[in-house]
């Protein structure tokens, strides 16, 4: 089994992160691979002392599997269980929001309300976002300041021209950050972490906010393989991710080398675009997942003894 660890150091920060993102989970995942995954993020966070786990949205494929009550249990359980050895932060991404049906996503409040509650039941769980179902997008401990943004849908949509669908999406995202990153820096003397499933928006008008990390998913590492990941490691840029959808996360308008994909912090522009759990989610492409990490999650450890963040990053074959 190959699993991909990213370890980064981060100069004086107090609290220690475990981050990991897109799980797409959905009925045909195996109790076995849920139990795998556990194991290996509990062992994690004993070894290197993690605080808190980060999810950075896409738990589900689709809000189709709360209709299967089996499988819909085994994903709270794991999360349960999860929660038991560290608090978990989580927000939500594209695919946590909607139902397929009839060839298309399509809203579904309902199982959209059910499964934001559920979350929130669970002990040592935080589902942040600014979502009116999800109760407030600010995580404060006393040390660590966490802002997660649930990214509107037109971040993901295609409406008329990619152009002009990118633009109101930037402006949208722009609207979030405006409202609440003032609010994530209004307290001093913290660690600021800004979560956002997606990081296509980023832009150079954050570059004033280095204190802030800011962590995305939904990119899936541009799908990039192993050894040629180990080859391009100059580049953010993966060979394909998600671009603009027309009707849903099945119908997507796919984007070559896709900007972001693979962002590794700096000191200046401390931002990180975190490996996906499954490469993969739907269709015949699942059966390219064994060519790529089974388990993938990136460490945000405190290092008081640099003031220079540092990022290694490493394969693991293990059984």
């Amino acid at each position: 089994m190959l699993r991909h660890v990213t370890t980064i150091k981060f100069p004086k920060r107090r609290r220690n992160i475990l981050a990991f993102s897109d799980l797409q989970y959905d009925s045909s995942f195996t109790v076995s691979r849920l139990m795998q995954l556990l194991k290996y993020l509990e062992t994690e966070i004993v070894k290197s002392q993690i605080d808190y786990v980060f999810f950075l949205g896409d738990l589900i494929n689709s809000l189709n599997v709360l209709e299967d009550a089996i499988s819909y249990t085994k994903l709270l359980e794991f999360l349960r269980q999860l929660a038991l050895a560290t608090p978990l932060i989580i927000i939500l991404g594209n695919h946590d929001q909607y139902y397929y049906a009839k060839n298309r996503f399509r809203a579904r409040p309902d199982l959209y309300h059910k499964f934001c509650a559920d979350l929130k039941q669970i002990p040592q769980v935080h589902l942040l976002g600014t979502d009116p179902e999800i109760d407030y997008p600010i995580f404060d401990d006393g040390a660590i300041r966490i802002l997660g943004l649930n990214l509107p849908q037109t971040c993901y949509y295609k409406q008329g021209s990619t152009e002009a669908s990118l633009q109101h999406g930037q402006t949208e995202f722009d609207k979030l950050i405006n409202r609440y990153l003032p609010q994530l820096e209004s307290t001093k003397f913290r660690d600021y972490y800004l979560l956002v499933h997606s990081p296509r928006y980023l832009s150079s008008r954050l570059d004033s906010h280095s204190d802030v990390m800011i962590l995305a998913g939904h990119m899936h590492h541009g799908v990039v393989p192993p050894v040629l990941d180990e080859l391009t490691k100059f580049t953010h840029r993966g060979i394909v991710g998600p671009g603009l959808n027309r009707t849903g996360p099945h119908n997507t308008q796919f984007e070559l080398f896709p900007p972001y994909a693979r962002l590794r912090p700096t000191n200046k522009r401390p931002w990180h675009t975190v490996r996906p759990s499954t490469y993969f989610g739907s269709g015949l492409f699942k059966l390219f997942n064994h060519l790529y990490p089974k388990i993938s999650y990136s460490l945000i450890l405190g290092d008081n003894r640099s003031d220079k963040l540092t990022v290694t990053e490493h394969y693991h074959h293990k059984s």
